[in-house]
Formats: C-alpha cells, sequence, structure tokens
C-alpha cells in the first residue's frame, strides 16, 4: 500500500510542477495536467478493480447531482469568504491570488474554447478518482473512515507543495492558497464520499468548483 500511494504522490506533485511550468501557455498546462491524471487514474481504477470496489463506487444515483451542485456551491462561497478575511484590499498578500490567477491564464480563454472547459472537468473528475477513489478506499482498508478521510486529505495538500513554492510571490513569500484550497476542500470532499459511498456527487461538485473557480478569476484590487 505505501509503495502505491507513494507513487501516485509523487507522479501528481511531479505532474503538477510540470504543468505550472507551462503557466504562459494556457492549453498546455491543462493538457499537462490532463496527461498526468489520465495515468494515474487508469492506475487507480486498476488498484480498485482489483480490489472489487470500482463498481459500487461509481454508480451513479438520484441525488448526486443535487448533492454536487449543492456542495460546489458552498465551496465557492466558502472560498470568497476565506479570501475576503485572508486578503483584504490592500494586503501584500494579494500577490498569491494574482500569482494564482497568472498561472491559470485568461478565465475568458477557457469560457470561450470547448477544448479547454472539457479539459478543467476532466482533470477534476480524474483527481476524484485518485484522491477520494483509490488513495481514500486504500487508506480505509487499514483505517476507520474519518482518519481515512482526513489522512487522503492531508496527502492531496501535500502534493500542492510545487505549487507553493512556484507561485510565490516576490513580496508575500510562499503561497499558501492551493494547499489551503486543497485541505478545504479535500476535506469536504473526502466527507461526502465517506458519506454516499461513491464518487458522481463529489465529481459534479469538484468540476463545478474548478471550472467557475478559472473562468471567474476577477478580485477586487488586482486591477
Amino acid at each position: 500500500m505505501i509503495f502505491w500511494l507513494g507513487l501516485v504522490c509523487v507522479i501528481a506533485a511531479g505532474g503538477l510542477a510540470l504543468a505550472l511550468s507551462f503557466a504562459a501557455n494556457t492549453l498546455l498546462l491543462w493538457l499537462s495536467l490532463a496527461g498526468v491524471y489520465v495515468v494515474l487514474g487508469g492506475l487507480s481504477l486498476w488498484r480498485l478493480r482489483a480490489r472489487a470496489a470500482l463498481g459500487s463506487m461509481l454508480v451513479p444515483r438520484w441525488g448526486d447531482l443535487s448533492i454536487g451542485a449543492i456542495t460546489g456551491l458552498l465551496l465557492l462561497l466558502g472560498s470568497w469568504a476565506v479570501r475576503s478575511h485572508l486578503l483584504p484590499t490592500g494586503s501584500a498578500r494579494l500577490g498569491w491570488l494574482g500569482q494564482v490567477y497568472r498561472s491559470l491564464g485568461d478565465p475568458r480563454e477557457v469560457r470561450q474554447s470547448l477544448t479547454l472547459s472539457l479539459l478543467v472537468v476532466l482533470v477534476s473528475v480524474l483527481e476524484e478518482v485518485v484522491w477520494r477513489g483509490y488513495v481514500q478506499q486504500e487508506l480505509g482498508t487499514r483505517l476507520s473512515q474519518a482518519r481515512a478521510s482526513m489522512l487522503s486529505t492531508v496527502l492531496y495538500a501535500c502534493v500542492t507543495t510545487p505549487a507553493v513554492l512556484m507561485l510565490a510571490d516576490p513580496v508575500a513569500g510562499p503561497n499558501p492558497l492551493p494547499a489551503l484550497a486543497a485541505l478545504g476542500c479535500g476535506l469536504v470532499w473526502a466527507a461526502t464520499r465517506a458519506i454516499v459511498g461513491r464518487l458522481p456527487p463529489v465529481m459534479v461538485s469538484h468540476a463545478l468548483f474548478t471550472y467557475f473557480t478559472v473562468t471567474q478569476v476577477h478580485w477586487p484590487g488586482l486591477g
């Protein structure tokens, strides 16, 4: 178990660093992330199938869209509230947000491109297969559901370390926003996965949260 989980973390962190090196090219950034998570998603599906946990985890049910939409909306509102408190207008820490926005590219480019929009959704869905699917399931074979949810979220946040360093602001320093977002959202998605026992609701939530974060990246005070 430790080998496979370690492999997932190393590939995910390395893939994120590679993608961020293409931050000036939005298409290459999302293509890189998609490529990494296609590999990790395939590995995760193979491991889940070996544990006979694949079918029940992916079967959709009535209410999945509603659960996903509600949690996604709450996370969006929560992220705005946290940013308002953590990054007040005029604060040097706004540089962190500026670095994140610059790495994501022009939001209009994503909104106007079906390819980019599909890549954003694909990456979001595959991240859930990997982290709330395989990683949380694997940890759940050795730990309680609560501990598996928390540890999988901590690993998910740790993998953002390349972003914390590469999106550092010259004035504010290393950028904690990617790790905080992964930790906060990851806890919600892990808890949802533990409660419903399936992935479709968290896939919907993650896709909505990421898409609207990427395509509405404007914050007062950034100019």
